[in-house]
């Protein structure tokens, strides 16, 4: 669990975002293996404000993040991360993959050969939501 929510932690800091959490992951590896370190790692990070190099060097405290692992624990939440090898290959070449992904059930690349991503507002009226839900239940039913 401390894995997943060294994760969550690094995408929760505000003055850095996914293109910024990108390099560090490409620089460093694994969020677990980086957070709380020395400011003094962060060194080389030409990229990073001195705000986002203090975030990074605070610890993980066991108590950060605890409604989220209680939820990822109740509702049986499976985790994968970019640099896992059971992360889709096809969403791993796209320029700004995201870093993780929470899902449910089998996470198979057979399942990858046709895909398709729906993206929307964070706000979508009623009609958009709605169509959107047919949309993809018609497209979901034709294989």
């Amino acid at each position: 669990m401390k894995r997943i929510l060294s994760w969550i932690r690094l995408t929760s800091i505000a003055s850095i975002g996914l293109t910024k959490s990108l390099q560090l992951v490409r620089m460093f590896g694994e969020p677990e293996e980086f957070l709380g370190s020395p400011a003094s790692r962060f060194k080389a990070c030409d990229f990073l404000t001195p705000e986002a190099i203090a975030e990074l060097a605070k610890p993980l405290k066991p108590g950060d993040f605890k409604k989220e692992a209680k939820l990822i624990e109740k509702l049986d939440i499976r985790f994968v991360s970019l640099l896992d090898e059971g992360y889709p290959s096809l969403l791993k070449s796209i320029y700004y993959p995201p870093l993780y992904l929470f899902y449910r059930g089998e996470l198979r690349q057979d399942d990858f050969r046709r895909v398709l991503a729906v993206v929307g507002t964070r706000r979508p009226s009623n009609y958009g939501r709605m169509m959107a839900e047919k949309i993809s239940n018609g497209l979901s039913k034709s294989g």
